[in-house]
């Protein structure tokens, strides 16, 4: 699961919170898409893990 404070725009969530939608792209992400993330950092003792985004 990735925040949405990942994605390099801001996005409107739906009122079913089922989805999203980028405000300058119109990109659509659903709950279960898929999308590809590279991790930045990992913090084992906090258990905590950083990623960014990537688009292709």
């Amino acid at each position: 699961m990735a925040p949405f404070s990942l994605f390099p725009e801001p996005f409107i969530v739906a009122d079913s919170r089922l989805k999203a939608r980028g405000q300058h792209s119109g990109t659509i992400f659903k709950m279960g898409d898929t999308i590809n993330v590279q991790i930045m950092r990992a913090d084992l003792a906090q258990r905590q893990v950083e990623m960014r985004v990537i688009r292709e």
